[in-house]
Parts: structure tokens; C-alpha cells; sequence
């Protein structure tokens, strides 16, 4: 099989092509050169913006060919075994498992992290499959259905034709054939399908640990989902697909609709998995003003100060009904969520910023304030819901690279409001974060499920149960409801008040239009891409914990007495991981 390992080998090389375009790590006429290498192949800025968010914020590890010597060999086993069938999951005999050393490279690693996603990239025929693949629950659905149909029909969607097909996709079973000891069951339900899962005894390479076959309540709780690329496992190299226009919708202006190839169109699934990982936010224009993606690879948030980062000077003609200097009126802030499939509520929260205390304020730019500190000092613009860049209903990212935005012509993923500006004063400067609810559908519980039990998964509850809390070897998961976009301060005024902002870092286009910001990114986390069978897992940006409340306007009543660190939530840590594997 050849399509798996390529695609990922060559999703890595863009990522990292595109965060080194974007990065400091040039002078201005290697940037340039860069740049324009990419804009040839139809990857213009707005394109490498986001795909320098996906190397920013999370951490891709890459093993192209686990099946080393089956690759080398062109064959599907290992010394005879079939690495596919080495998992000990719904096993009748567990000496016969981890008799390979893919097998137990891929063991290795899973006991090491807490994955949230997976692909496993095969050959011989083209499916999507995901839960259940399992004889023993050969006519059951899983207790994660439905989030796993939402991300399988995404993958299918923005992956495209090859040969004039789209992926077909749905549970393993009925779609591909029910497997004793796959992979796919395995990365899903080790952990807690106890009944059906036990320590493997091997005898091959002087054995295995049989402790090592034994997981901790938190390891294997990942969609791990089959991708069967083509029905030949060496396609003919005109089916391959190219790289010009690589990131465009097959359905949008300019994509091919017709046949993108079988490498181009898992490019896009891969990249699709680094995305929906965890979602994200960031506000995109102030007004008329379209704000810099601002995630930067390779930069230190050590030691910035988010005031100095996140300052936007709104001019008098980007205020409606406004005067020069007194902000009567109203202002638009426009945003986009990503990584999620549907947005279930998203608004503005906005509230005075306090110039005396940029210390504290710092703190925003590095950990997120808990939902009960939002609804006790901010005013919130009225809910909103809708669809991200996954849902059926939405076309996947756009790009328009006429504007320095990720969502140019998108239907979905880009929302917007207006701020009242009568609250406040002259001189005043607003901090104005985005919030989003997303994926509450995913806790639904299908008809026929087994086990009955609700959804098991990290993904799932990871951005629907604020109970959800597991930690192991360094890594953190802690559930939520809400996601925070990093702030912006909005100064309505066309000097920058009081505060001291070194000019020399607002070039003459940003000083004409206003506008200045640039985000700071949370820990990155890791990722990794198997192939042969081939992986990707995806580890997204740190996160905080969310406690939800039904959502209301509230106007500033100042902190009661307490400080601002206190209304900070305690966890700093959630490693929300992914793994894909072919």
C-alpha cells in the first residue's frame, strides 16, 4: 500500500512549508522567495495562515511505514503476520497478539499520550469505516455514533473524488468485514470494553511484557478510523492526483469537483483530522478592518504583554453613528470558529479594560478566564448558533486570497455582531473575547447501542462534559462547553490613548488602517501520523475548563472585593490528542 504513507509524508511537508513561510525565521527575501513558490501552487496567504495555526497548536509525530519491512517487501504481513489483526481486542486467543513489532510500535506509543483522533490508511479498496468492526458487536452500534458519522461523512466530503468517486463511509462491519484483534476497536475501547480486551502473551522476539497490554482507564479512548484509499494498493500514477490548488474545496470555485487524486484528496482529510481536534476561535475584522492572522511559528509568548499584542484603534468612519473621539454608537466585530461541525451557541463578551492593572491582564493572553468570571464582569452580545467549517452544511474552509482570512467566502464559520459602544466612555479601551458551545449533539445515544453506555470517547467529551478530567505521563484532559477566543482591546479613539505601544512594530499599511494584533498561542501539543499502516495524531493547543451556565447579559458590576487571579479556573493543562494510521 502506497497512498497512506505518501499522504501523510507529504501533509507534513506542506504544514511545515507553509509555518516557515509565515515564521521569523527568515530574512525578508527568503520569505519572499518562499512565499511566492507557494502562491504558484495556489497556497496564497490566507492558506498559510492556517495551516501555520495547525503547526502552532498542535504537534504532528510521523511514522510512515510502521509495516517497515512489509513496506520494503511489498507485502501485507510482517514475516507472515498480519500487523492488522496484532490487537487485543475481541480476540478468542490472546497469545496471538503483539507478535509484530508494528504492533508494538504502535503500543508503545499509545501508552504514552491520550489520543483523540486516529486514521489508519490501507489499500485494496475505498471505504471510510469507523465503530463497530468487532465480531461481537457485529449488528450494534457504538456509544459514539453519531459524533463518529458527522467526522467520517467530513472526512468523505472534504477529501473529494479520485477516479470519480467519492470515499463511501460507515461502520465496519456491514462496510468492510468484522475483524477479531484490529486496531480500529482496539484504539477505541481497550480502555473500557474490559470484557472484551486482555494482556497479550506472545512468543515471537522473545516475547512481550504481557503488562504492557494492560491500559489505564484514560489511553485507548480515540476514533481510530479505517481509510481505505484505492481499490489498487499502487494506484497508476495519473490517478495521484497534484499539488496546484491543493487546498480548495472540491466543491468551491476553482476546485476540482470531478477528480483530485488519490494523494491530493487525503492531503485534505489528513489536515482535516489536525483541524477538528479541538476547536478554536479568533476574532477576524473590527469594523471595516480586517485583522493579521497573527499565530506566528516559532514565536515565544514569554515575556509579551497582551496589551502591546492586542491592540485594534478603531477610526471615527468604522463607528456607526459615531463622533471623533466620543463612542456614540456601535462597532461590528466579526469571527470565525473552527475545528468543530456545529455550533450550538456563540457571542461576544466585552467589558472595560483596566489600564492600571496590564499585569494581571496578561494573564488573558496566556490562560483563559473561567465562564463564571466572564458572567461576573463582562456584557455579552446575544447568542447566535449555526454550523463550522465540518458540517455538512458548510463547505469546509475557504480561502479568499484577497483578504488575509481563512474563511473568505464561506458560508458557515464566520459569525458577527455589534458592540454597543453607549456603555462607554471616552478613552476607554474594550477587551472583547468570542465564545462558542459546539458539538452538544455528539452526547445523543443511538438506538441498539453496545455497550449501553454514553459516549466514551476523549473527542467527544472533551468539548461537551465538564466532568471529563484525566491525566497521565505529563499530559491533561479536562472536559468543557464553552471555547474562548483570544482578546482584542478595542481603543476608539485615532490616538492609542495612554498606553505605550512601541510603533515600530505597526507597519505604515496596519497605522492606515487602524489595526493592530497578534495572538499568542497556548502549549502546543503533539500529533502523529502512522503509516504502512500509517498514523496521524493530533494534540491540540492547551486548554482550560469550562463550567456551563445558562448565558445572560450582565453589565460591569466590578469583582466583589476579589481579585482578578481569583476568578481564574485552576487547570492549565488539557492535551486534547488525536492519531491517525494507515
Amino acid at each position: 500500500e502506497r497512498v497512506g504513507p505518501t499522504s501523510v509524508v507529504e501533509t507534513a511537508s506542506l504544514l511545515l512549508e507553509a509555518a516557515s513561510c509565515e515564521s521569523q525565521l527568515f530574512n525578508s527575501s527568503q520569505l519572499a522567495s518562499c512565499r511566492r513558490e507557494l502562491d504558484q501552487k495556489g497556497i496564497y496567504q490566507p492558506q498559510r495562515a492556517w495551516l501555520s495555526r495547525l503547526v502552532s497548536t498542535r504537534r504532528l509525530v510521523i511514522v510512515p511505514t510502521a509495516n517497515a519491512l512489509g513496506y520494503y517487501r511489498n507485502q501485507r504481513t510482517e514475516d507472515g503476520i498480519d500487523p492488522n489483526r496484532d490487537f487485543p481486542y475481541d480476540l478468542v486467543d490472546y497469545t496471538q497478539c503483539m507478535k509484530t513489532i508494528a504492533g508494538r510500535t504502535i503500543n508503545e506509543i499509545f501508552r504514552n499520550h491520550m489520543f483523540q483522533l486516529s486514521l489508519t490508511f490501507h489499500g485494496g479498496m475505498e471505504a471510510i469505516g469507523y465503530e463497530w468492526g468487532a465480531p461481537s458487536y457485529k449488528n450494534f452500534k457504538s456509544p459514539d455514533h453519531f459524533s463518529q458519522v458527522d467526522i467520517a461523512s467530513a472526512y468523505s466530503r472534504y477529501a473529494g473524488k479520485a477516479s470519480g468517486r467519492t470515499y463511501p463511509y460507515g461502520e465496519m462491519n456491514p462496510l468492510v468485514y468484522p475483524v477479531r484483534g484490529g486496531m480500529e476497536d482496539w484504539a477505541y475501547a481497550a480502555s473500557w470494553d474490559l470484557l472484551h480486551t486482555d494482556s497479550c502473551k506472545p512468543n515471537t522476539h522473545g516475547g512481550y511484557d504481557s503488562a504492557k497490554t494492560v491500559y489505564e482507564n484514560s489511553t485507548l479512548r480515540m476514533f481510530n478510523m479505517l481509510v481505505e484509499t484505492s481499490n489498487r494498493k499502487t494506484p497508476l500514477l495519473s490517478s495521484l492526483g497534484g499539488d496546484k490548488n491543493l487546498l480548495l474545496h472540491p466543491n468551491s470555485e476553482g476546485g476540482n469537483e470531478q477528480d483530485s487524486g488519490h494523494i491530493a484528496r487525503n492531503i485534505r482529510l489528513s489536515l482535516l483530522a489536525v483541524d477538528a481536534v479541538q476547536p478554536w476561535l479568533k476574532i477576524s475584522t473590527v469594523g471595516a478592518t480586517q485583522l493579521d492572522e497573527g499565530t506566528k511559528p516559532m514565536m515565544q509568548r514569554e515575556g509579551i504583554s497582551c496589551v502591546e499584542n492586542a491592540l485594534v484603534s478603531l477610526m471615527p468612519d468604522q463607528i456607526a453613528n459615531g463622533g471623533m473621539r466620543v463612542p456614540h454608537g456601535s462597532v461590528s466585530i466579526s469571527w470565525v470558529v473552527g475545528g468543530a461541525f456545529s455550533v450550538d451557541e456563540t457571542y461576544l463578551y466585552h467589558m472595560k479594560f483596566d489600564q492600571n492593572d496590564q499585569a494581571s491582564w496578561d494573564w488573558v493572553c496566556h490562560r483563559q478566564p473561567s465562564q463564571e468570571w466572564f458572567e461576573r464582569q463582562m456584557c455579552a452580545t446575544e447568542s447566535q448558533s449555526g454550523v463550522s467549517f465540518w458540517h455538512e452544511n458548510s463547505d469546509g474552509p475557504q480561502f479568499d486570497r484577497h483578504q488575509n482570512s481563512v474563511v473568505g467566502k464561506s458560508k458557515g464559520p464566520s459569525f458577527s455582531d455589534n458592540i454597543d459602544l453607549g456603555i462607554y466612555e471616552e478613552g476607554d479601551i474594550i477587551m472583547i473575547f468570542a465564545v462558542v458551545q459546539v458539538d452538544k449533539d455528539w452526547r445523543n445515544i443511538p438506538d441498539k447501542v453496545a455497550p449501553n453506555l454514553p459516549p466514551q470517547s476523549h473527542i467527544v467529551n472533551a468539548r461537551t462534559d465538564p466532568n471529563w478530567h484525566f491525566a497521565k505521563a505529563g499530559k491533561e484532559i479536562q472536559g468543557r462547553t464553552h471555547w474562548t477566543s483570544l482578546p482584542i482591546l478595542l481603543s476608539i479613539d485615532s490616538s492609542l490613548t495612554n498606553i505605550d505601544i512601541p510603533l515600530t512594530k505597526i507597519n505604515s499599511c496596519e497605522l492606515t488602517k487602524a489595526a493592530f494584533i497578534e495572538e499568542k498561542i497556548d502549549h502546543p501539543k503533539h500529533a502523529f501520523f502512522y503509516s504502512g499502516m500509517t498514523f496521524l495524531v493530533v494534540l491540540a493547543i492547551a486548554a482550560f475548563r469550562f463550567r456551563h451556565r445558562k448565558l445572560r447579559l450582565i453589565k460591569k458590576n466590578g469583582n466583589h472585593g476579589k481579585t482578578y487571579p481569583e476568578y481564574l479556573d485552576n487547570d492549565t493543562k488539557n492535551d486534547n490528542e488525536s492519531f491517525e494510521m494507515t
